[in-house]
């Protein structure tokens, strides 16, 4: 497991930082902050690739499973902004619209069953923890009442998801801050009466002037270990692949957002982008999806809402995230 810290923020009065020769290389960006973040995501991009080239020389490429996930949607200002932006989504990091939960992921490996493929079916965060315990030989059934569920036949087959709702989030400290959030296959349901975090905000900066991504991919140390590995020449990549993976909010979908309506729903298969609140023309659905909310809450453990400790900060602790309290 390997968790990339540079690029999940600034750190607060800490800037962004990135070595230079990465920075250099996305001067069409114009915009600082922005330029920096890109030349962060470059380095880590390199390091990935250092990794894969690490597998490939231990021999365990070929009985490994490559993830790259993200954990969260961008923030793209504030004290802690990464400049990172969501767009066409709603939301940023820490809210329960699309921008802060649906994050880009991928699975590199050669025991998948069907490869070169985009996967839109839903799936959690809390799934890969019981598909690689799968992998790695565990009974699921050991595990007990546990929230995740095994995917590795979706993954690996195109076979639909075995996850048919998800739960984003219930909290209720009080009554003015409570949002509670929940899916089905196909609606999407938001009690905030707040409507927090909820704005959508196109991408600062200028775009890649020429169309080289292709190039550039072929040109990644992950690339080199691939054409050594299946002793080629050239990678090829599938037509429209690109195309595929990219989000179409639906250009035509009815925009009737209002931050004051309090609840919301959505057809999130055709509304990623959250534009149009059925709320009012599906009561049906926002019932059922509210009771099942509230089965959640009603099982779920008691909230306890802890400030932030200083004395965890790693600057007290060799550079490191760590425990720190000391057991009594």
């Amino acid at each position: 497991y390997v968790s990339y810290q540079a690029t999940h923020g600034s750190g607060g009065a800490v800037p962004l930082e990135a070595p230079q020769k990465n920075i250099e290389k996305f001067p069409y960006i114009g915009e600082e902050p922005r330029t920096i973040f890109a030349g962060m995501v470059d380095a880590m991009d390199q390091s990935i690739g250092e990794v894969f080239k690490t597998l490939s020389e231990s021999s365990m490429l070929d009985n490994t499973i490559v993830i790259f996930s993200s954990d969260n949607g961008g923030t793209p200002f504030g004290d802690y902004s990464s400049r990172s932006f969501n767009w066409p989504l709603r939301g940023t990091k820490s809210s329960v619209w699309e921008g802060s939960t649906r994050v880009p992921a991928f699975v590199w490996s050669p025991l998948l069953a069907k490869r070169r493929r985009v996967f839109h079916h839903p799936m959690h965060f809390t799934d890969w923890f019981t598909t690689l315990y799968k992998l790695a030989g565990g009974d699921v059934e050991s595990l007990g009442d546990v929230d995740g569920l095994d995917m590795w036949h979706a993954l690996s087959t195109g076979a639909s998801s075995p996850r048919t709702e998800m739960l984003y989030n219930i909290n209720s400290l009080d009554a003015e801050s409570s949002v509670a959030a929940i899916r089905s296959p196909r609606y999407k349901l938001v009690l905030d009466k707040t409507a927090r975090n909820n704005a959508r905000y196109p991408t600062a900066g200028g775009r890649r002037p020429y169309n080289d991504v292709d190039q550039l991919l072929a040109q990644s140390t992950a690339a080199a270990v691939l054409r050594d590995m299946y002793k080629i020449d050239r990678l090829r990549f599938p037509r429209g692949w690109r195309h595929r993976a990219t989000l179409n909010c639906g250009h035509r979908t009815r925009e009737n957002f209002s931050p004051n309506d309090g609840v919301f729903l959505f057809d999130i298969v055709k509304d990623p982008c959250e534009l149009n609140n059925l709320a009012d023309s599906l009561p049906e659905v926002v019932s059922t999806l509210s009771k099942r909310i509230d089965a959640y809450r009603a099982v779920a453990v008691p909230m306890r809402n802890k400030g932030i400790v200083p004395a965890s900060f790693p600057e007290h602790h060799n550079g490191t995230w760590a425990p720190w309290v000391k057991a009594s």
